[in-house]
């Protein structure tokens, strides 16, 4: 069996050996594994569950059509407990998922065959690859590909370059751009006049793999097999573009690779709650002629409502508790309202978001006169 793994990852074990008559000697304990050395560790246990199933199903292995749920998940049952592990990032128990992953601590697991990632048929994949992305990029791969043609490898190698290449080009756009992502990659220019395209290797169009021409990244869904597309997005609905996604399509013309900005599937869910408790806030001064409510449950508009009245029954997506709270959010998932009161009078308020590296995700206030 071929196998390959990036990067290899060495845990130092620091001894201090015995003392002038060797009557003492002292153990040092090996310092505790970074999140990410974790990951890689479950890496391998993923791979361990892969040959598992192979060498009970004619080594062959699972296809993606089983992943709907851990009921009918057949990689699952072969992982310790018969449950998914644990996202060491999020907490959840998320991983492995199928196809490559796009939010920090997930683990993927992209499964190859004669003719799977051809043509999209269902033939029991015979090689696979294992990718986990770190807290930034992409952190680790593991992979058995003896049996796969090395041509398909590389293609959706070029293409996974390519996906990589746009999110750097992103990022840089915005870096020049006091943040603010371009709203196209052909027209939007920075102020020396650069367009996103210009950003790019060579200021050209990316190579496709599969036929050879210059077609990514394009705006919109990416649209062909190799293709790249970028879509930006204004998160905060505030008129500025904070956020994109970049997606490939695999050599099928079906199998999404999606990134979007180092955001985690939950972190998204806790935008979607700031922006609705942004809505709430003016939706009372609107009802309570342009006064802001103190806190979510005190004050009252006309019709009786409360601030939290208005609002969607959010749970924070880490914990299952109520995602909205009284003061500033301090702990991932929550979304805090603190409204800033002078003479009697709310004049003002802060509302911010706290995402999953317990950072400060969003933050926005609004002082009246």
């Amino acid at each position: 069996m071929h196998q390959r793994w990036l990067p290899t990852v060495f845990l130092a074990v620091l001894v201090a050996s015995s003392c002038d008559n060797d009557e003492t000697s002292l153990s040092v304990d090996p310092p505790a594994p970074t999140t990410e050395e974790l990951i890689i560790a479950d890496c391998y246990v993923v791979r361990d569950a892969l040959e598992a199933f192979a060498a009970e199903n004619g080594g062959d292995y699972p296809r993606q059509s089983n992943e709907p749920s851990d009921a009918g998940n057949l990689l699952v049952t072969f992982l310790p407990g018969g449950t998914r592990l644990t996202n060491r990032y999020t907490g959840l128990a998320t991983a492995p998922t199928f196809g490559n992953p796009q939010w920090p601590g997930e683990i993927g697991v992209v499964p190859f065959g004669d003719g799977y990632s051809e043509n999209g048929c269902t033939c029991d994949p015979t090689g696979y690859r294992i990718v986990a992305r770190g807290r930034y990029d992409e952190l680790v791969r593991i992979e058995n590909v003896a049996a796969i043609d090395p041509r398909t490898i590389t293609a959706i190698d070029s293409v996974l370059a390519n996906l990589e290449t746009a999110l750097a080009t992103a990022h840089e756009y915005a870096r020049r751009n006091g943040g603010v992502y371009a709203a196209d990659v052909g027209a939007d220019a920075l102020p020396n006049g650069d367009v996103f395209t210009d950003l790019l290797p060579g200021g050209m169009l990316m190579t496709n793999p599969y036929w050879g021409g210059q077609d990514s990244p394009v705006d919109g869904s990416a649209a062909g097999p190799g293709q790249i597309g970028y879509q930006p997005q204004d998160r905060n609905g505030d008129g500025w573009w904070d956020g994109f996604i970049i997606d490939a399509l695999g050599p099928d013309g079906a199998t999404v690779i999606a990134l979007r900005t180092r955001d985690s599937l939950e972190d998204e869910d806790v935008r979607s709650a700031f922006i609705h408790m942004r809505d709430a806030v003016e939706d009372f001064a609107s009802q309570n002629a342009g006064e802001y409510p103190r806190d979510l449950d005190t004050d009252e508009t006309p019709s009786g409502d409360t601030l939290r009245d208005l609002l969607f029954n959010s749970l924070n997506p880490y914990t299952g508790a109520p995602a909205y709270r009284d003061g500033l959010a301090t702990s991932r998932g929550e979304v805090g309202y603190v409204g800033l009161e002078y003479n009697g009078i709310v004049v003002g308020y802060v509302i911010n978001a706290v995402g999953l590296f317990d950072e400060e995700l969003e933050r926005f206030e609004v002082l009246t006169n």
